[in-house]
């Protein structure tokens, strides 16, 4: 999830929070409103997944577009729907390598992920690459999601990018 809090000025860069993979952007919307709280999640499984409500959808067909401001520059080569009453922990994108990025305004950003599958028989870790800095992943058991957040991820690009490094790489 990513978002958006009231700006703080520090040396002149706008501070943000982002959680959880998740940023308020919708579909025609390709920026934030600096000066609002914006909240963008996205929820990542295959094509046709049921998402939560306020949450965006994100299956690997959904490849980056300026128009849209999100997407996969590199698309996961798997995505699995385990089911279940929580929408967002029950399905996840995996396979590595893939990167996911988002359109932001430059600032500072907490980034937070959730990692795992509700279903499997052994576990794994994910580590991430954020804006070009390797990060390891909780090491999620197996029948496990573990959420792991990411501190003052500077964004100087106007694009969040993320990559899914390691093993299989869930990122729900």
């Amino acid at each position: 999830m990513v978002q958006r809090t009231a700006r703080r000025r520090s040396a002149g860069v706008a501070a943000a929070t982002i959680t959880a993979l998740a940023v308020a952007l919708l579909p025609g919307v390709s920026a934030f409103a600096a000066d609002s709280v914006t909240d963008v999640s996205f929820d990542f499984g295959p094509v046709g997944s049921a998402t939560p409500e306020g949450w965006v959808g994100v299956d690997p067909t959904v490849v980056y577009s300026a128009d849209l401001g999100y997407g996969f520059t590199t698309a996961p080569k798997d995505a699995k729907d385990r089911g279940g009453d929580d929408l967002m922990r029950g399905d996840f994108v995996n396979s590595t390598p893939y990167e996911f990025v988002v359109d932001v305004p430059n600032g500072l950003y907490n980034v937070t992920a959730w990692m795992g599958d509700i279903q499997a028989g052994s576990g794994n870790r994910t580590n991430l690459e954020i804006e070009g800095t390797l990060y390891p992943g909780p090491s999620t058991p197996g029948g496990e999601i573990r959420e792991q957040t990411f501190a003052s991820i500077a964004v100087t690009d106007g694009q969040l990018t993320i990559k899914a490094l390691q093993n299989v790489g869930r990122l729900n």
